[in-house]
């Protein structure tokens, strides 16, 4: 594949003013290139030499050039793409992850708990992972009126690092709960969760 550039070429150099694309030769005609952008083909001197300075031109270059690319493909050639995973680590020359800085995303997502008999506890727990390690927080009720947990709140609900517990469990605490967790580099917030009690009257 041969790879080009479009250029201003009165502005070569300046900065956003070159643009790289591909195109490939075509070996019935060696003159005319063919543009992948949309299947146009390009007679290669003309498209070149009878730029004015403000139009666009044409000037092959190495495919080996080091640089910033945006890689841009028709929708219909996109399954010719290998989906690679990546995460906040893509891109960095740090080799140790405790090196890099980043916001939180969960690990560990809380699920809805049902009450089937009486308990002297229940807990809720979500996790994240984020460097700087991050805070969690806890909120009852709907979205439209949540309430901050906090120990000041009810002394039965205690937080430690994404878990939340509540001593002697009763039917008041039904509801919904959302788990949040933050640092200095951004915030998420988990699905609600569900506490509820099976049973209204559950045996001693």
């Amino acid at each position: 594949m041969t790879v080009c550039d479009v250029t201003i070429l009165s502005l070569v150099g300046l900065s956003r003013r070159v643009w790289y694309t591909s195109g490939r030769r075509d070996p019935s005609n060696p003159s005319y290139y063919r543009w992948d952008g949309d299947g146009t083909n390009l007679r290669f001197d003309l498209s070149f030499w009878n730029t004015n300075g403000v139009d666009y031109g044409w000037r092959q270059v190495s495919p080996n050039n080091s640089l910033s690319y945006i890689c841009e493909i028709s929708q219909q050639d996109a399954y010719t793409i290998l989906t690679q995973k990546r995460d906040f680590s893509y891109g960095s020359t740090s080799i140790d992850k405790k090196d890099l800085l980043y916001g939180p995303t969960f690990t560990v997502d809380p699920t809805d708990v049902t009450m089937i008999s009486k308990t002297t506890s229940l807990f809720v727990e979500c996790r994240a992972s984020a460097n700087p390690p991050a805070s969690y927080k806890w909120f009852r009720g709907p979205k439209s009126n949540q309430t901050l947990i906090t120990p000041l709140t009810d002394p039965r609900f205690t937080i430690t690092n994404g878990k939340l517990s509540v001593q002697n469990p009763v039917e008041k605490d039904e509801g919904e709960y959302q788990c949040m967790a933050e640092n200095q580099f951004g915030v998420i917030i988990s699905h609600p969760v569900s506490i509820d009690f099976g049973c209204k009257r559950c045996p001693l």
